[in-house]
């Protein structure tokens, strides 16, 4: 009697975990795209498979990651890039209350002839910076 006890108390928490669709193994679920190493965390991207280091406070967005938001991100902001020199890194950051997917471009601009006040180089004189992000949290 107990052991049909057991058997039915599993199979009732097998079919309540079916009918809720928790699919631990589904390529959606963000854990099969999250990585520690060395005590840091990473999330593995899922076109390039660059790994992304994730701080503490990007840590608590990870739940909140739409794996079709992340790819379509790695995938636009790849297209963008590739229109720039190969000098790119993807990283993740919190804009707007949302985590995104970013990179960062420096492109060499002409300087001007005769620089104000001296300046010889830097930002806006010498080149550009050219921020792409696309959010991957609904």
């Amino acid at each position: 009697m107990k052991k049909l006890f057991i058997s039915f108390l599993a199979f009732l928490i097998v079919l309540s975990l079916a009918s809720c669709n928790v699919n631990l193994f589904s390529p959606n679920n963000i854990s099969h795209y999250l990585t520690e190493e060395n005590g840091n965390q990473y999330l593995i991207l899922p076109i390039s498979k660059d790994k992304v280091l994730i701080s503490d406070t990007e840590a608590q967005y990870l739940n909140d990651i739409n794996v079709a938001m992340l790819k379509s991100a790695e995938e636009k902001i790849s297209e963008e890039a590739s229109k720039y020199p190969d000098d790119w890194d993807f990283y993740i950051s919190i804009y707007e209350g949302q985590l995104c997917l970013c990179t960062e471009i420096i492109v060499d601009i002409e300087p001007p002839e005769n620089p104000k006040d001296g300046l010889i180089g830097g930002c806006g004189i010498d080149h550009e910076h050219i921020f792409i992000r696309e959010r991957i949290t609904k």
